[in-house]
């Protein structure tokens, strides 16, 4: 079995946002913000997929194989300008400024996957799979020089960052299929490594590594008495390392009031997910009862 699929997307787009805030310090002391900002963004995409199937036998023994990659390129520019006034005597800050930012991403999976079958009931499947994506992040942004041009490099906004992922997954799985019960026994283990690095001309800001292995068991369960009654069960269980921007200390500037920047401490999060469903029927009697949760 040979499976191909391309896909082609285009956008275009104007954006324009306006807001108006106020922070309280204490009782009498307020804050007051305004900004306003104008956006052109144009961009496209393209993703390709290929899949072939290979039956070895008649017993169930399969290969399979899947290739997947994609290009994005996305081009955004415009303006923006916020101004906050203070109470005390501090002077009012203005951003005046106009960005231009230019991203594109390339990556590629590649997917090799085994059945084995154990007897007439049972089978195996074991399935590698790699990811190699890459992204380019170029941001310019310009202030005024005290007239009206916009010719100074905004040193707290212009960014190059540049991102390179490597993601592994390999599954183990035990699958056992009888007349009334059904389950599965699967196990991924998923080493990852991500670089990042962000530049201001030709300073190097961050240079930021990360190597991490994760871990995701799950479990499907299947029973079915009657032809007219079915119980499922699920559960999977996934470790999260946190994201290059979670972990970045680089400050990104929104306005004078807000800041975010990363925690280069964040630990790993763990999340167990629990399903239960259970259905009955009675069709001559036109009744149902349909019974979930999680």
């Amino acid at each position: 079995t040979i499976y191909a699929r391309s896909h082609f997307g285009f956008d275009k787009g104007k954006n324009k946002n306006s807001s108006e805030n106020m922070s309280y310090a204490v009782a009498d002391s307020v804050t007051y913000g305004s900004a306003f900002s104008n956006t052109d963004d144009k961009g496209y995409n393209i993703n390709n997929s290929l899949s072939i199937g290979r039956k070895l036998n008649s017993k169930g023994r399969t290969l399979g194989f899947t290739l997947n990659n994609s290009w994005r390129k996305n081009d955004s520019n415009g303006s923006n300008y916020s101004e906050t006034i203070y109470p005390d005597t501090t002077a009012a800050r203005i951003i005046d400024q106009i960005n231009d930012i230019s991203s594109k991403s390339h990556s590629i999976t590649a997917t090799l996957s085994y059945v084995e079958p154990l007897g007439k009931d049972k089978s195996i499947m074991v399935s590698y799979s790699i990811t190699n994506s890459k992204s380019d992040r170029i941001r310019d942004t310009r202030r005024k020089d005290g007239t009206v041009n916009y010719t100074i490099i905004d040193s707290a906004y212009t960014r190059t960052t540049k991102t390179d992922y490597l993601n592994q997954n390999i599954t183990l799985a035990f699958q056992s299929k009888s007349k009334k019960f059904d389950y599965v026994l699967g196990f991924s283990v998923d080493p990852s490594s991500h670089h990042s690095k962000v530049n201001l001309g030709d300073s190097i800001i961050e240079d930021l590594k990360q190597n991490v292995v994760n871990f995701s068991p799950n479990i499907h369960l299947s029973y079915s008495p009657t032809s007219s009654t079915n119980f499922d069960f699920d559960y999977s269980g996934s470790t999260s390392q946190p994201g290059i921007s979670q972990l970045s200390t680089d400050t990104v500037i929104v306005n004078a009031l807000t800041k975010y920047y990363g925690n280069p401490d964040l630990k790993p999060s763990y999340e167990n997910n629990i399903n239960i469903y259970y259905q009955k029927s009675d069709y001559e009697k036109g009744s149902f009862l349909m019974i979930w949760g999680g």
